[in-house]
């Protein structure tokens, strides 16, 4: 059997007045919530009224007031903050071994070429790609706070988006190098922290970008 309309409706009124006002995460949920309430209406002989009630209890433990020091102390929802910690380890992680990667990539490029060879193409690539990403990454997140659709994705934009401001402002590279990266005659960490701010930079411009798709999503 299929729910109709209005009882879906009811569904996402429940879902809101429990902060559940994430577009993306009330979509999953209430499409998981409907075919758990139609399940029960067929396999127990439920009403709509009595199955939803009995579904609603699998999932007040996701719903009940959270908060994670690894999501900088926000509280919200379980299910909400969870999801955004997650995509802060994932931001994380995926910096970290990308930064680790490109450093230790650009000490062997020039461990094996002639020193000087390509100096200058390297330098203005790197420095480029920095600041390019860098711009587009902190205009995003600016844009970020604007939206009025929320979604996991801009919650996460909007909490660490202080963070990374605080990041750049650390380990901005041009405190210590010219207006060009100096890479030949830059040591491991040198070339750590501006890569892996690089890939933090496209991770948030990614995220901002999945944002933008749960403006299609529709809830009927």
């Amino acid at each position: 059997m299929k729910l109709a309309a209005k009882e879906i409706q009811d569904i996402d009124e429940i879902l809101t007045e429990r902060g559940l006002d994430y577009i993306d995460l009330k979509y999953e949920i209430l499409d998981h919530m409907a075919n758990g309430i139609e399940a029960l209406m067929v396999n127990e002989d439920l009403s709509f009224e009595e199955a939803s009630s009995k579904e609603l209890k699998n999932w007040e433990r996701e719903f009940k007031p959270y908060s994670h020091f690894f999501g900088y102390a926000q509280v919200g929802p379980k299910i909400v903050i969870k999801r955004c910690v997650n995509l802060i380890k994932q931001m994380y992680l995926k910096s970290i071994i990308g930064g680790l990667l490109i450093a230790f990539g650009l000490l062997c490029f020039f461990k094996l070429i002639p020193t000087g060879l390509y100096a200058d193409g390297v330098n203005f690539v790197t420095g480029f790609v920095y600041t390019v990403s860098t711009l587009v990454a902190l205009y995003f997140l600016y844009l970020a706070t604007k939206f009025q659709t929320k979604s996991t994705f801009q919650y996460f934009l909007k909490v660490n988006g202080r963070t990374h401001w605080i990041a750049l402002f650390l380990f901005n590279p041009f405190w210590k190098w010219s207006v060009k990266f100096d890479v030949v005659n830059s040591s491991f960490l040198d070339l750590f922290w501006p890569s892996a701010i690089i890939i933090m930079n496209f991770f948030m411009i990614k995220t901002f970008f999945d944002h933008k798709k749960t403006t299609n999503y529709q809830i009927v």
